[in-house]
């Protein structure tokens, strides 16, 4: 019986082992395991990483590095708290050609100072990608709250990639792949929650505000403020306020989530007392050190701002740990003392140390980064600042219960606040509907180009013919393709092509009117739609587009010219059923068959 129980440990330990290695000999990510998850997968399990604590390594010296030097994820986690340290990630992907999707890595973690993003290329160099808070927020590939890469990726291509993050603040890595369609619909998601907890929140800012104009009582003041204090400070951490309130101010955005913090706990060490009387009561033990915490947040607030932000950061978050202790410690000696309004304030404060907690221990590095984890402190005040306001108007009543006059008077007003709080939630819906719009928007364009991709090019072609047979007008389809674009490929680089693709596109754009369509047809070949069109007009503008190509100038191709060959096509309206597209084509290649750099028009009869 004891061999027998002994095999089993040493199997299972050999099984272990052997899982760990498998782990680190993995040589990359094939995508189908992206497919397999339906459009995410949490990467962090894929990736090895270097901790550099001198600051001082390149990239040359990370790629040589002795890959002892690494360590995997597995064994170290995803959150560091307040490491002064620099970060190195690498991971590698493998696209076997089932995924067709844009691919994009995400860094769900809104107060990074610097993010740089190396990519290998097939001639062995790295291009960089970089983001983070330090930067303006215009500069990142996808303007969110969060930071978003966008990857290209080969068929059949293995490919590298480093991450170097660098910051003061606290640290978490959870890193996630999407495609761009699981992407998309996620933010839309998330977008709709924030948008329904920032409602919330703004409603009983206005609500706290309007009591305190008709009551005069302080505490709804006290209430108000610790209300916004907190909607700012979620706004900070998840990356709203860098975002839209001062988005070419990055020194600024990251102390501002630390000054947030702190003016939350001021506001709340405030209402506290207010809502429990701590000032009249005889606890004067309490009462200094309350006292004490509100001096010690104001100096950590000014050291933030205009000291050492570094040590501001690290006492403002020791504030946000011990102020909710001493804080439910006042409310159960309120509570055990006989006042009843204080067992409201108790649950409540409950759900928020609940949520608080996770946050600083997430903040310091004590638990991983995780979707349970980064919104607890949200999912916390929902709850808490519900029922804080459920014991304020306790607290009101218990005070007031002589007055029925009054309770009639506030429920009327409670009526005038619920026509506001529909009107409030109608507007934000509106804005959640636009950006809802903005993001399907995103989706109909060349991730490279920013042109109409295939599929909405071909989808605003059949608006435009439909819409030229019905009132008889003109319609011209002009197809151009890059001549030799593959040996500029093979001889610069793919990122020298995708700059001349991106060029074109430029040349495009300014050549035609808000009426006319331009999209990526495939690789190297576009397609332009052009309303209300005639041949000449098209011929006209196709060489004027074929000059503009030849007249372009990259520093990078070493005066190479770069031409293209164009083919053209017109509505026929006796026979409107004709493939506009396919003769374009036609006489597109027609156009290479003479020896590019040309401009044919489609001849039915040639």
């Amino acid at each position: 019986m004891v061999k027998s129980k002994i095999t089993t440990v040493v199997l299972f330990i050999v099984v272990m082992f052997g899982s760990v290695h498998q782990v680190f000999a993995n040589p990359g990510v094939d995508l189908a395991q992206l497919q397999l998850a339906n459009g995410r997968l949490e990467l962090l399990p894929y990736t090895e990483i270097l901790v550099d604590d001198s600051h001082k390594l390149t990239l040359s010296d990370v790629i040589s590095a002795d890959k002892t030097h690494f360590k995997h994820s597995s064994a170290i986690g995803n959150s560091f708290g307040f490491s002064k340290a620099n970060y190195w990630l690498h991971f590698s992907l493998k696209n076997g050609g089932l995924i067709q999707d844009q691919i994009l890595l995400g860094l769900a973690h809104a107060s990074i100072d610097n993010a740089i993003l190396y990519s290998s290329q097939a001639d062995g160099s790295y291009t960089q990608a970089i983001t983070g808070e330090s930067q303006f927020h215009s500069s990142r590939d996808i303007e969110l709250r969060n930071f978003v890469f966008r990857l290209t990726e080969q068929k059949d291509h293995l490919k590298h990639y480093y991450l170097l993050i660098q910051t003061e603040g606290s640290l978490q890595l959870p890193l996630t792949l999407w495609t761009a369609s699981e992407f998309i619909g996620t933010v839309v998601r998330e977008s709709l929650l924030f948008g329904a907890y920032f409602g919330l929140m703004l409603v009983l800012v206005v609500t706290a505000a309007v009591s305190y104009q008709m009551t005069k009582d302080k505490l709804f003041l006290y209430y108000g403020c610790y209300l916004f204090a907190t909607s700012l400070m979620h706004a900070s951490l998840v990356g709203f306020s860098f975002q839209y309130f001062w988005p070419n101010l990055p020194e600024w955005s990251s102390r501002f989530t630390a000054v947030s913090v702190g003016l939350t706990v001021i506001c709340a060490l405030a209402f506290s007392a207010a809502f429990l009387q701590l000032w009249i009561q005889k606890y004067r033990y309490l009462k200094t050190l309350y006292l004490l915490l509100i001096i010690t947040a104001i100096a950590a607030v000014l050291m933030v701002l205009f000291d050492n932000y570094e040590k501001g950061v690290l006492l403002v978050a020791s504030l946000g740990l011990v102020a909710p202790f001493v804080i439910l410690l006042v409310a159960l000696r309120s509570l055990f003392s006989g006042y009843q309004p204080a067992r409201y304030f108790v649950v409540a404060w409950m759900f928020m140390l609940a949520g608080g907690m996770a946050e600083v221990l997430l903040v310091f590095g004590f638990i991983p980064h995780s979707d349970y984890t980064v919104y607890a402190l949200q999912v916390g005040s929902v709850f808490e600042v519900t029922l804080l306001g459920y014991a304020l108007m306790k607290r009101i009543e218990l005070l007031r219960l002589d007055k029925e006059q009054a309770q009639l008077d506030s429920q009327q007003y409670l009526f005038q606040l619920n026509n506001k709080l529909e009107a409030l939630v109608e507007r934000r819906t509106e804005s959640l509907r636009a950006t809802n719009l903005a993001l399907t928007e995103l989706a109909s364009h060349d991730g490279l180009t920013g042109l109409l991709n295939h599929n909405a090019v071909l989808d605003y072609l059949q608006r435009m013919k439909h819409l030229a047979l019905r009132h008889q007008n003109n319609l011209a389809v002009i197809m151009l393709d890059i001549d030799y674009f593959k040996k500029i490929n093979d001889q610069f680089g793919h990122q020298v092509g995708d700059r001349v693709l991106v060029s074109i596109a430029s040349i495009l754009k300014k050549n035609l009117r808000n009426s006319d369509g331009a999209g990526r047809y495939g690789g190297e070949e576009f397609i332009l739609i052009l309303p209300e069109t005639n041949l000449d007009s098209a011929k006209i503008l196709a060489d004027r587009i074929r000059i503009q190509i030849m007249a372009m100038k990259l520093t990078k191709l070493a005066g190479r010219q770069v031409t293209a060959s164009f083919g053209i096509s017109i509505l026929n309206h006796d026979n409107p059923e004709e493939d506009l597209v396919s003769q374009a084509d036609s006489a597109l290649y027609k156009a290479k068959d003479n020896g590019r750099n040309q401009v044919i028009v489609f001849d039915q009869d040639s």
